[in-house]
């Protein structure tokens, strides 16, 4: 009876956990779509019409510090995210340790250099156009991402491959920051209806500012922390919002790219 029991809470713990795998791989899924999308974005834009197109013409007049840094920014977003899908798999892992080290100090070299250059823009642009919270909020975000990729350059070679992918998820999402402002809006417009509220100022923009940010590594912590240690009704339950984000985050892709990517290219 005892092993009887044993085994189906065995079973009901495993099955928690394929679960909870599942309902992040849909995420993950959903996320590489819209990164893809923001990537033509920002290529099909920096292409058009002169070396920063016309996706910044509008909001500011671009010197050459400018367009260096907004280009080495855009043209590594791409290597970034070819290389996420590489990072954060665990058998590509498993089975080219040595190619897995040298695309890990690509990828974090790579992302370094883009938090450089977004650093610049930052700066460039700190008191124009994004305002002083979003421009604090860009900085939070770049401080994060150098932090982070450090760490995952310092576990590439250990054994410990969970803390290892921790850090290169910590990254990813930290990389992901400015991606996850424009969703996060997209999310906002279509709650509001389509209706364009005012975000730029007050209370509105410090919590754009540093959610973008915070909130989806809070999120991954809770996730950690859950898929090690918790129950299976947590589990069970993390898996349904992480259903329900998945959805959230393609609304605010389609929106996003309905209102704010494709109409400026």
């Amino acid at each position: 009876m005892n092993e009887r029991i044993l085994k189906a809470h065995v079973s009901s713990t495993l099955d928690a956990r394929s679960g909870l795998g599942a309902a992040a791989a849909v995420w993950f899924f959903v996320a590489l779509v819209g990164q893809l999308y923001f990537s033509y974005f920002l290529t099909a834009g920096l292409g058009s019409e002169s070396l920063g197109g016309r996706l910044y013409s509008n909001l500011l007049q671009l010197t050459v510090w400018h367009k260096l840094a907004f280009t080495a920014h855009v043209l590594l977003t791409l290597v970034i995210i070819v290389n996420a899908l590489l990072q954060n798999s665990t058998r590509f892992y498993s089975h080219t340790r040595k190619l897995h080290q040298v695309s890990v100090r690509l990828y974090v070299s790579v992302a370094f250099v883009a938090s450089v250059a977004a650093l610049v823009l930052h700066v460039l642009d700190g008191s124009r156009g994004a305002g002083a919270p979003l421009f604090w909020g860009n900085s939070l975000n770049s401080f994060c991402i150098l932090v982070f990729a450090m760490l995952t350059w310092m576990t590439a070679s250990s054994d410990d491959l969970q803390g290892h992918n921790r850090w290169m998820l910590r990254t990813f999402f930290a990389l992901s920051g400015i991606w996850f402002l424009r969703i996060f809006i997209g999310g906002l417009l279509f709650i509001a209806g389509g209706e364009q509220a005012e975000l730029s100022s007050g209370s509105p923009a410090v919590l754009i500012a540093f959610a973008y940010t915070l909130i989806p590594l809070v999120l991954l912590e809770v996730y950690f922390k859950i898929q090690v240690q918790g129950s299976d009704t947590a589990r069970w339950c993390l898996a349904a919002s992480i259903m329900f984000l998945s959805l959230f985050t393609a609304i605010g892709i389609h929106m996003a790219n309905t209102i704010v990517w494709m109409p400026n290219l």
